[in-house]
């Protein structure tokens, strides 16, 4: 089911033959190599790329953003890239500036624009995604990162059988959605995320990561 990955890099760090790798120009510093590895065949196989991660909550203003897109992404148009504008955090900076970002890149090419949300409201996950779509100017999207996150007591709590329930209900809702290019579950493994959130562990898949695998994460 799993049929393309990125790593959040410009660099192919865990090449995956069988699987279609999406380079990301993580952050401004990126710019150059992302630039080259993408006019000098580096990324042959690749249908898209990525801009930058959570440029609201790394400093990247929208005018470095812009101007950076329109020296090192914008031009791979021409190569055949599809392109995603910076995918922005849920957070309350990341809606403002990614608008912000579509009203400034004024001839940019943006063919579709990530997001990332965490929480543990299934419902309010899909409100979410719904709103930012129209936010952006009816844009399809990629949801490059989401997981279960109780950020407060009144959240309902992400033990494993309710984040079995989460992935089901809003992977489901996500394939339904015609707006909805692609979506990536966060995360891989559970040395860096809860537990409840993990697809594998000590190198093997967990319920979770079966339940993503055999029926693409509904239950």
């Amino acid at each position: 089911y799993i049929t393309w990955y990125y790593d959040w890099s410009p660099s192919k760090a865990n090449p995956q033959p069988q699987r279609e790798f999406i380079p990301m120009c993580r952050s401004l510093s990126d710019g150059p190599t992302f630039y080259n590895n993408a006019v000098n065949g580096g990324y042959g196989g690749s249908s898209a790329v990525l801009g930058f991660n959570e440029p609201d909550q790394n400093g990247i203003s929208v005018a470095q953003a812009v101007s950076a897109w329109k020296q090192y992404i914008e031009p791979l148009k021409a190569y055949g890239f599809r392109l995603g504008a910076p995918a922005v955090s849920s957070g309350p900076s990341g809606l403002p500036w990614i608008k912000s970002f579509i009203s400034w890149c004024s001839g940019c090419s943006i063919d579709f624009v990530p997001l990332h949300w965490y929480g543990s409201n299934a419902n309010s996950f899909e409100g979410y995604v719904s709103n930012f779509y129209s936010q952006v100017g009816y844009r399809n999207l990629w949801v490059t990162e989401f997981a279960c996150v109780q950020y407060s007591s009144s959240d309902p709590d992400c033990n494993q059988n309710y984040v079995y329930s989460f992935m089901g209900q809003t992977t489901a809702w996500l394939d339904s959605q015609s707006f909805v290019e692609r979506w990536s579950w966060f995360g891989m493994y559970a040395s860096n995320i809860p537990n409840s959130d993990a697809l594998f562990s000590g190198g093997s898949r967990t319920g979770l990561g079966n339940q993503l695998i055999t029926v693409g994460g509904h239950t």
